[in-house]
């Protein structure tokens, strides 16, 4: 759609310098000459073809660059990852079969840290090992020091709170003889 609009000469002279100041502005000049490219594309700008030009070559770079970029840094992660785990693996003795155990306690108790993730693991491992062998019952030594455990079967409490007692003396006797 075409707009016809008549302006007297003057108004052509306002609106050429108007144009021309933009032209001339550093900070407007780019998007007056890309205004121009848009309206008639034939138009031959050096500036502005060769900026374009440049750009256009310049992108599959920049493409490039940027993936590599982000490979450079998704490589650095894994590096800083694989370094966390193989010290959480010497720190607690772990093998590399241990790791999807820790990674399982860390999603299911949301730890976010390796290393408490392992101190748990390896702590419920340590108080989950099962005893192999049969409690021992107290031994006595029946033939030297019986006075000692004298009344130890008849009264149990009373045995004990007299050997309290014993000690308590004794901590007493020696805090005296010192002061």
């Amino acid at each position: 759609m075409e707009i016809n609009v008549e302006h007297s000469p003057e108004e052509n002279a306002a609106v050429a310098n108007l144009t021309r100041g933009i032209a001339n502005s550093p900070k407007l000049r780019r998007r007056y000459l890309e205004l121009v490219k848009d309206f008639a594309p034939a138009t031959v700008i050096p500036e502005l073809d060769e900026s374009r030009a440049i750009r256009a070559e310049l992108e599959p770079l920049q493409t490039e660059l940027l993936q590599t970029k982000q490979d450079l840094d998704r490589f650095k992660l894994e590096g800083h990852v694989r370094d966390a785990w193989d010290k959480v693996k010497r720190t607690h003795k772990l093998t590399d079969a241990d790791i999807p155990a820790v990674q399982k306690v860390m999603e299911e108790r949301l730890i976010g840290d390796p290393m408490t993730a392992a101190d748990y693991y390896t702590m419920s491992r340590r108080l989950a090992v099962p005893r192999t062998s049969v409690a021992t019952r107290l031994q006595v030594p029946w033939k030297t020091g019986l006075d000692e455990y004298k009344g130890l079967w008849k009264d149990k409490d009373g045995w004990a709170r007299a050997r309290a007692e014993q000690g308590i003396n004794e901590i007493i006797a020696a805090r005296e003889g010192v002061a």
